[in-house]
Formats: structure tokens, sequence, C-alpha cells
């Protein structure tokens, strides 16, 4: 994983600026494109918009930390690193989550291409 991370840096070292802001641009229209259809096709089936968010997030919550022990290398590295910040992370957790809960709210009120504006 750390490998994929260190190719990309090295790639968006060698592009220009106007090329790395059409890049990022296109990593979030593929990034919002699943997500949008997932929810579209939830509602469809009468899934509640609370059902949706709870599990989101839930799921969010798992892939972030799963990823985020594996940058670390561990979750003893992963407690190490952090505990430096431990009074800062509740507030961390606090904006991320109003942030996802923002935008998906926001796709189940306008379309994925209105979203990215949020």
């Amino acid at each position: 994983l750390n490998s994929v991370f260190a190719c990309a840096s090295a790639l968006m070292a060698t592009l220009s600026q106007g090329a790395r802001g059409r890049l990022i641009m296109l990593l979030g229209v593929v990034a919002v494109s699943p997500d949008s259809l997932s929810i579209r096709l939830l509602e469809s089936t009468g899934a509640s918009d609370w059902c949706i968010l709870f599990w989101q997030q839930v799921c969010l919550g798992i892939i972030l930390g799963v990823v985020a022990t594996l940058r670390a290398g561990g979750l003893g590295l992963l407690w190490t690193s952090t505990k430096p910040v431990c009074r800062l992370l509740p507030l961390a957790v606090v904006i991320q989550g109003v942030v996802y809960t923002g935008f998906t709210v926001s796709l189940f009120y306008t379309s994925a291409a209105n979203t990215l504006l949020f």
C-alpha cells in the first residue's frame, strides 16, 4: 500500500499544475459516481435516508480505520503516532462526520455533478 502512495506522489510531482488539477478533478468524479449510484439504487429499493447514512458512515469508519492501521504499520504504531494529538481526534472525527454526512445528504437531494460543488 505504501508503494502505491509513493508511486502516486511521484506521478503528481511530474505533472504540471494544470494537469494535476485535471487529474484531481477526474479522481473526484470517479470517486463520487459509485457513491451516487449506490445511493440511488438503495433509495429505489425503499431504504430510508437515515438507514443509508448510518451504514455508509459505519462502512466508511471501518475502511478508514483499516487504511490508517495499514499505513501506520499496525495498531501499536498507529496509537503511538496519534498519541500526541489525542485531544484533537474527537474534533477531527466530528468534522469529518459532518462533511461526509453533508456529502451524502446532498446526494439525496441533487445530482452527483452538483454534489461536487459542496
